[in-house]
Order: structure tokens, then sequence, then C-alpha cells
């Protein structure tokens, strides 16, 4: 997947999984499910409705895909673009 956003232009510093996850929210007492500011993320990228309302809710950016969205690709680049452009 790594090479995939490369690809695209798109810069990826890391990736985390869901053990280290758990462990920086434990030690943050925080109770989201995700919560990217704790890892210095600026955008998180799911499919999961649920984690966006938790980024309106905890005010973090997020781009969320459908399962079923065969250009998820160009979702997420146009989705980049509103994060980095909002007024475009």
């Amino acid at each position: 997947m790594l090479l995939t956003f490369r690809l695209y232009g798109i810069p990826v510093d890391r990736f985390i999984n869901q053990t280290h996850h758990n462990q920086q929210l434990r030690e943050h007492k925080n109770r989201t499910s995700k919560y990217p500011p704790a890892f210095g993320i600026s955008i998180h990228i799911d499919d999961l409705p649920g984690v966006g309302m938790e980024g309106e809710q905890y005010n973090f950016r997020t781009i969320i895909l459908d399962p079923e969205d065969i250009n998820w690709i160009e979702t997420v680049v146009l989705g980049l673009g509103k994060q980095m452009y909002p007024s475009v």
C-alpha cells in the first residue's frame, strides 16, 4: 500500500498498527477508537464513518473512504486537496 501512495505523490511517514495505537492511547487515557494527534498525524484516512464523527468531535482531520470505492486513490487525492486548500 505504501508504494501506491508514493506512486501518486502522497507522502506517508509511517503506519500505526493496532497494538501500538492502543498502547499510546492508554498512556494518554484517551477513549476514542482513533486519535491521530497522539502520533503527530495531521490527516487520518479510514473506511469507518464513526472515525469521521470522532474526528469532528475531537477536532482531527479525516478522509473517510467507501470500501466499495474503486477510485479510492482519487478520493484520497481530492480529500488531501480539500484539507490543504479548504477554499478550493
